[in-house]
This record gives structure tokens, sequence and C-alpha cells, in this order.
């Protein structure tokens, strides 16, 4: 049985959005939400896929996806100058079509 896994995406009052994949998308979230505010960023919008197979490929195309069309790439999963609404739309289609293949 394949292992499963969840994508995210979250946007920071920095205008950055990150997007990432983890065993526990809730979990990373809330890790992240914790580590910004360290350094006085705050979370203003977070999604976290329900666990599916596949999050792993889903993660990576993501990241092309947003690469892709980003104003900026910071780091490997880090953005500027893209909409939280259409890379959550994206990450939700793609998390959804996975969840079907694995019926």
């Amino acid at each position: 049985m394949p292992s499963l896994g969840s994508i995210y995406v979250i946007a920071f009052d920095s205008g950055r959005i990150k997007v990432g994949a983890g065993a526990d998308g809730v979990r990373r979230l809330r890790e992240h939400r914790a580590s910004a505010a360290g350094y006085g960023v705050e979370a203003i919008a977070e999604w976290a896929s329900p666990p599916h197979p596949g999050f792993e490929v889903n993660e990576q195309l993501l990241i092309r996806i947003c690469t892709a069309l980003a104003d900026r790439r910071i780091g490997r999963e880090y953005f500027t100058g893209l909409d939280f609404d259409f890379v959550q739309h994206t990450a939700q289609r793609m998390s959804e079509k996975s969840a079907n293949r694995g019926r």
C-alpha cells in the first residue's frame, strides 16, 4: 500500500507563500506558524490536503508550477508574487485527483 501524506500551502503577511508536503500537513502548518511568529511574521491563510497517495509527486509538481509563475523563488519552497487562492486551488485539485486514483 502506498504511503499517505498531505500537501500544504501557507501564506504569510510578508507576502511569501510556502508550499510543502509531509505525513501530517496540519502539524507542519502549525510548526511553520510558530517558526514564522518567532520572526514577527504572521500566517494569514493556510490549507492542507487530506492524506493521499502520491503526495511527494504532487509537492514536486506544485513547486514547479510555483517556480514558473512566481516573481521570485526563495529557497526551495518559498515564493513571492503568487495568489494564495490560485496555489491552494491547484494543490487541492492535485490531491483530489491523487485520492481518486488511489481508490
